[in-house]
């Protein structure tokens, strides 16, 4: 799915920390296999539909990889070039004030460091609201037959 220029790689209802579903329909029965209804587990099709119906929409979070700019990158390097060599500088002197030319240098490294580099960070660039009952009822016909009826 693409929002804007950005493609959602993965999605959760879950955790932000742990992204590891590729649709929000795989994040969706991640969220309803850990819920716990008040309760306890329904007992019957008829209950568990009802508790279903309770919980109606659930917010399921489309994520992308973090956007970085080749200036960011650029500030990263001077930035750890000045952590790098802070034996070297002056003890009671201030971070380097690098120069326009240095600054521009530090874009260009950045720009070829991101033709490279694969961004993993994530962040939540879209969500979609699902219905617990319709995705259920669609993708798990089977939990609302009677027991013996399940095979």
């Amino acid at each position: 799915m693409l929002v804007g220029k950005r493609e959602v790689v993965l999605w959760s209802a879950v955790d932000a920390e742990i992204l590891h579903h590729t649709s929000p329909e795989d994040a969706m029965e991640e969220y309803l296999d850990g819920y716990e209804f008040s309760g306890g587990n329904p007992e019957t099709p008829e209950k568990l539909r009802e508790c279903l119906r309770d919980l109606g929409d659930v917010l399921v979070s489309g994520y992308a990889p973090m956007e970085i700019s080749p200036q960011e990158v650029g500030t990263y390097a001077l930035d750890n070039v000045d952590d790098q060599l802070c034996e070297l500088m002056d003890p009671d002197g201030d971070a380097t004030d690098w120069s326009d030319e240095t600054k521009a240098a530090a874009r260009a490294f950045g720009q070829a460091v991101l033709k490279d580099f694969r961004v993993w960070a994530m962040e939540p660039i879209t969500s979609v609201k699902l219905n617990a009952l319709a995705w259920a009822e669609k993708y798990e016909p089977q939990w609302f037959k009677p027991k013996d009826q399940t095979s």
